[in-house]
């Protein structure tokens, strides 16, 4: 259990208020720091109480710090999924735009050059878009091992046989 900042306030507090009463003003010690005081007993219990407080912070400092590797570790390796999977959305999405915003653009600005733009420009343009349909399995296929294995299960043809349902294709 980690303590919060009060709690370590309060005992850096206690242990300065146990050295100031053993001190004067001048910078010299009291008389109930020179002999013995009924005073002390307190004092050497909040500093043993000071003491167990620091040893039980350490502890479970490094216990969160045991525990903070192994989230690490999971956490990098959901970031490095999160990464990929963003990646591959930015590429397709990009491929996307390539393909079709010239064939869009081509129809927003032909009608205001009152149709100058030849038709098989406007066609070639608009197969082009098409070809965005053509990208996203190669794009898929780049990225994702998984992918590239159920393409190559159905361009082989094996996906027609009695076993191809029960293909792995995520590995461990």
């Amino acid at each position: 259990m980690l303590f919060g900042e009060s709690e370590i306030h309060l005992c850096v507090r206690q242990r300065r208020k146990v050295a100031g009463a053993q001190r004067r003003p001048g910078g010299l010690p009291s008389k109930a720091s020179r002999g013995r005081s009924p005073l002390v007993l307190p004092k050497v219990l909040k500093s043993y109480n000071c003491v167990l407080f620091a040893s039980r912070q350490a502890r479970a400092i490094r216990d969160a710090g045991h525990q903070s590797h192994k989230e690490q570790k999971k956490k990098a390796a959901s970031n490095r999924r999160e990464t990929k999977a963003a990646k591959t959305l930015a590429i397709v999405m990009g491929v996307f735009i390539v393909c079709w915003v010239p064939y869009f653009l081509c129809n927003i600005i032909d009608p205001l050059l009152n149709h100058v733009m030849s038709p098989l420009l406007i066609e070639i343009l608009f197969w082009f878009g098409y070809m965005n349909s053509t990208f996203n399995p190669l794009v898929y296929g780049f990225f994702y091992s998984w992918f590239r294995k159920a393409l190559k299960l159905i361009a082989t043809g094996k996906i027609f046989q009695n076993s191809s349902s029960r293909t792995k294709l995520l590995s461990d």
